[in-house]
């Protein structure tokens, strides 16, 4: 394993950070391109070697000293490339790359950069709650520094070029990550994806369009790039944060009211799989961990249940669990450590009410 990858792994912050009930993660991503420059997908792998270093060195030199961790992508292992998915760093895809990709993190600043991923540099930054602005504001200051050391493709009709049309314009993608259990288990999903949607986002499970929604944790990111501000696209996500905060408060008011019977019992059954089973499925773990979460907002746990959950969303995935444990194992011996370690957490979990 990785070393490097390793020792991050057991200290970045969880997604939530603890005590946040509903929006777990902001994520503001820029996308670069060279100007005069191949994209990756049709450049060879010299040219793509070349422009590797080259966005290297003008990254390295913005950094004047500070640290940060650096990957090459074939120098890693696929399970090992499938850290920075489970991460949010980077797509479902990202293993398979064809191409000369580097990854650097800076861990103090929660600033990621991707080179030739698809596109020259794409770069993040991403922040427990609702802190559009304040990881957009990391993400521009990076954004300035490097284009005075590079020269970025840009049209003034159509912004920012990428070799991804839905990228081109401001090149920004905003996403937040939700917890919405309430609004899951009232059956106001569709609802609520259906207004996403008639604001120009697109709106998906943990991990995007088409994954698994089950443990209540939700994606919203915006789909237009071109024709829209910077600004515009970052108060838009804003608002429908907090907006999704506002039902989803309310949503719980009402599951208590309207479930008060069964709510308890509910609980008592997640709480008492989390502490004795042997064998947990990655699925299965999610769907329980959101119910726990849930139990730990509505208060039938108590409050430092909530940081260990937020750790747990992570641990639990199947990169995270082997480099916790140490060494890569099967999936039947991945179901055992994700059940053990959940046994371990809630082994003194007791219902407060």
């Amino acid at each position: 394993m990785n070393p490097s990858l390793v020792a991050l792994a057991s200290h970045l912050p969880p997604w939530g950070g603890g005590g946040l009930s509903v929006v777990l993660l902001s994520r503001v991503r820029a996308v670069r391109n060279l100007s005069g420059e191949p994209f990756p997908g049709s450049a060879s792998e010299e040219q793509q070697l070349a422009m590797r270093a080259r966005t290297y060195g003008a990254l390295a030199d913005w950094a004047a000293g500070n640290s940060f961790f650096f990957w090459l992508l074939e120098e890693l292992t696929v399970p090992e490339r499938n850290f920075f998915w489970e991460r949010h760093i980077a797509g479902s895809d990202f293993a398979k790359g064809p191409f000369r990709t580097g990854v650097a993190l800076f861990e103090e600043s929660s600033l990621s950069f991707r080179l030739n991923d698809g596109e020259h540099l794409k770069f993040a930054c991403l922040l427990p709650g609702l802190e559009v602005f304040r990881a957009y504001e990391r993400v521009d200051a990076a954004d300035s520094a490097l284009s005075q050391r590079l020269n970025f493709a840009f049209d003034g009709k159509r912004g920012f070029l990428t070799a991804d049309p839905s990228d081109m314009g401001t090149g920004l993608r905003v996403s937040l990550l939700l917890f919405l259990p309430a609004l899951a288990a009232l059956g106001k999903i569709e609802q609520v994806a259906h207004a996403v949607q008639l604001l120009g986002c697109t709106f998906g499970g943990l991990f995007g369009p088409g994954s698994s929604s089950e443990s209540c944790i939700f994606q919203v990111h915006n789909r237009m790039t071109l024709g829209e501000s910077e600004e515009t696209i970052l108060r838009r996500l804003v608002g429908i944060g907090e907006a999704l905060v506002e039902q989803e408060s309310a949503a719980r008011d009402g599951l208590e009211k309207s479930f008060s019977d069964r709510v308890p019992d509910r609980m008592a059954r997640v709480i008492a799989l989390l502490h004795s089973a042997r064998v947990m499925s990655l699925q299965e773990s999610l769907v329980l961990l959101g119910q726990a979460r849930l139990a730990a907002c509505l208060g039938y746990l108590a409050g430092e249940f909530l940081e260990k959950i937020d750790e747990l969303l992570t641990a639990v995935l199947p990169t995270h669990l082997q480099m916790r444990h140490g060494e890569w194992v099967s999936e039947s011996a991945q179901e055992q450590l994700r059940a053990q370690l959940l046994r371990q957490t809630f082994a003194g979990a007791q219902l407060l009410r």
